[in-house]
Order: structure tokens, then sequence, then C-alpha cells
């Protein structure tokens, strides 16, 4: 608790006319901190790749019924907890993807896909 920040007197400063400086202040350094930022990612392009990002999606009940099956049986058959089921989600989508880049319409998801109805011609 030693190293906590005491909270900003925010009334004060509008009052005083000190929170209006600091805003002009911060706006160039965000500025600043994000070109930084941009020529950091270029620089790294390599490690984009093992960036992630959190993200939401409906999925059937049987489906996730299916994974949480699937993720319990693989745990046991590798004998390790670092299974994940994003990790399973991202394996199965990297292999769908190589799979269409290469076989296009002939591929297991395009069928899928085309058989459902999902994708109109």
């Amino acid at each position: 608790m030693g190293d906590r920040q005491a909270t900003p007197d925010v009334l004060g400063q509008v009052m005083s006319g000190i929170a209006l400086e600091e805003k002009s202040h911060k706006a160039i350094n965000t500025a600043s901190n994000k070109k930084t930022a941009e020529s950091s990612s270029i620089r790294h392009s390599e490690n984009v790749e093992n960036l992630k990002e959190k993200a939401t999606f409906n999925l059937p009940i049987k489906i996730l019924e299916g994974l949480e099956d699937r993720w319990m049986k693989i745990r046991k058959i590798v004998g390790s907890k670092q299974i994940s089921k994003t990790l399973i989600v991202e394996k199965a989508l990297e292999i769908a993807f190589e799979e269409f880049d290469i076989q296009k319409q002939e591929s297991k998801l395009y069928f899928k896909l085309a058989s459902d109805k999902t994708i109109r011609q």
C-alpha cells in the first residue's frame, strides 16, 4: 500500500485552471506515445502473431458441449492442464483456414458453410 498514488484533487485543479494545462500536456504526450508505439510495433512485427485479443462469439450449446468434452479428453490424453479451450479453438481455426487457402470451394469449411445455406451464391 506504500506505493499507492494519492487521489488527485480534480475539483481544485479545475477551479484553479491547472487541469486545462495538464490536459493539453497529456494530449501531446499521448500523441507522442502513440507514435512511439507505432514505430515499436513496426520494429517488432514478428511478434504480431503472438498478440491476442479477447473475442466473444455465440455458439450453439451442442458445439460448446462438444468443445468441453474434447477439451477434457485431450487434457487427459496429453496429461497436461496447459491445454485450454482457447488453444483448441485457435488450432482448429488455423487448420480450417489452411485447408481453405489450399482447397477453396473444395475445403470442408466451405462445404459445411454452403451446405448450411450460410453462403449465398
